[in-house]
């Protein structure tokens, strides 16, 4: 009874230390990527709106969605391949924290993507506010700076809710402002977080 009880404390201790360990496989480099690839996807959208339509600049926006978590899977498996197994089990728990969120995400994109414009308007105010969940979610593994971060999506998704709640898409660039600077911003925390750990080191 006593070994299992040790184990079991064992447990809860590993699974503390998970919890509150700073993962340092987040580069800045993937981030800096889907930042300029945003305002890539809002040159675009912007320039070629009306040719797009509403369904057209929101599938664009759905694209830049897919091709930045492809990115961002590429680089974590870079880092499984490696890295040592704490520091995979450290991704994957990372990985864990977030995933609600992108889920959630995919769903409402689901349903509200057949529906009229006013439901539809609101996506891209809902993705910034889910991404803004996904980060406070995965806060306490993370670089501290990315909770500013997390904070700046979810004022941004807020006025995207705003500005799509008049049955029509938010503007363009408010859209693509939101994820340059947003992901510019993660950019630059784990940029600095990079070089404090070197300097450590």
């Amino acid at each position: 009874m006593e070994l299992r009880e040790a184990i079991s404390q064992i447990s809860e201790i590993h699974a503390q230390l998970r919890r509150t360990e700073t993962f340092r496989g987040t580069r800045a480099l993937p981030m800096a990527i889907t930042s300029g690839l945003a305002l890539g996807v809002a040159a675009v959208h912007a320039r070629a709106s009306e040719a797009l339509g509403v369904d057209g600049a929101l599938a664009l926006w759905i694209g830049y969605a897919l091709a930045s978590a492809l990115i961002c899977v590429l680089d974590l498996v870079r880092l499984g391949a490696l890295s040592a197994r704490k520091s995979r089990r450290q991704a994957l728990f990372v990985v864990s924290q977030f995933t609600p969120a992108l889920l959630v995400g995919v769903v409402v994109t689901a349903v509200l993507f057949p529906l009229p414009l006013a439901a539809r308007a609101l996506l891209p105010g809902l993705w910034a506010l889910l991404f803004a969940v996904g980060i406070f979610s995965a806060a306490p593994s993370l670089a501290r700076g990315l909770r500013w971060v997390a904070g700046f999506y979810l004022v941004a998704g807020g006025l995207l809710l705003v500005a799509g709640s008049g049955a029509q898409l938010p503007p363009a660039w408010s859209v693509g402002l939101t994820f340059v600077i947003g992901q510019a911003a993660a950019a630059w925390t784990l940029h600095e977080e990079e070089r404090r750990t070197r300097v450590a080191e």
